[in-house]
């Protein structure tokens, strides 16, 4: 799954005007309103949700701060992945 900066795309580095500006521009373009096929309007629904989640945890400060922290953390293999991993 892409991430939030990516969805957006905008930097990391992005301000607060940026990542409101990338927000306001792809609702625009990717409302699932301005559909009429079933099957594109229900991709846009998709879509316009992950939208909507990158932009309300980027647009404050204490949700960016903590996003940044979870994808900056290295993730945990789980029992499975690790048993899947070949040796060198």
């Amino acid at each position: 799954m892409p991430s939030h900066y990516e969805i957006l795309g905008v930097p990391r580095s992005a301000s607060a005007a940026e990542i409101r500006k990338a927000y306001l521009g792809l609702a625009r373009e990717r409302h699932p309103d301005r559909f009429t096929d079933p099957a594109e309007k229900k991709t846009a629904h998709d879509f316009f949700a992950d939208l909507t989640t990158a932009f309300n945890t980027l647009s404050n400060e204490t949700n960016r701060k903590e996003y940044d922290q979870e994808v900056e953390r290295p993730k945990l293999q789980t029992p499975s992945e690790i048993a899947s991993t070949k040796p060198p």
